[in-house]
């Protein structure tokens, strides 16, 4: 077994994220709120790969990185008790970590499938939360992998 390391460059655009969450406390507006949230997100990240080949073709990974999250968080807010309605707009960005892991297998000479499911952190302002949270994704990948190594061919005795 030969293990690797890779680095990789990547980029995440999450698309639209809707949610809707009743009796949330939110400390900036003093009250409890029904919370109704779209996020969208983009995360162009950097990070290393620990790759595990097993059986021949098969192959897991452990990913460590970090990202730039740049996002948009558009908040409808109804106020519990007083039953006013607010909308607002948050606008945020900043540096967080990436963590995954992922299975991949070679089909073909130069072709490869992984599937990964990882996870970077956003601060919680753009989620209503206390604590920051966590972006996850499972992403499926097709790779061809430029000079793969090729099967010698023997020489007939």
């Amino acid at each position: 077994m030969r293990v690797a390391v890779a680095a990789e460059l990547s980029y995440l655009d999450a698309g639209t994220i809707a949610w809707k969450e009743n009796h949330v406390y939110l400390p900036d507006l003093g009250g409890y709120f029904g919370n109704y949230v779209e996020f969208d997100s983009t995360l162009p990240a950097a990070s290393a790969l620990l790759i595990l080949p097993f059986f021949d073709r098969w192959e897991t990974y452990l990913r460590l990185g970090a990202g730039y999250w740049e996002g948009t968080s558009h908040q409808v807010l109804f106020n519990e008790y007083t039953g006013e309605l607010l909308q607002r707009d948050v606008d945020d960005s900043g540096l967080g970590w990436m963590i995954g892991i992922g299975l991949g297998v070679s089909f073909a000479q130069a072709w490869h499938v992984r599937l990964d499911l990882q996870t970077a952190s956003v601060d919680g302002d753009m989620f209503n939360t206390l604590k920051d949270t966590g972006l996850d994704s499972m992403l499926l990948e097709v790779q061809y992998r430029f000079g793969a190594s090729r099967p010698q061919a023997t020489p007939a005795e």
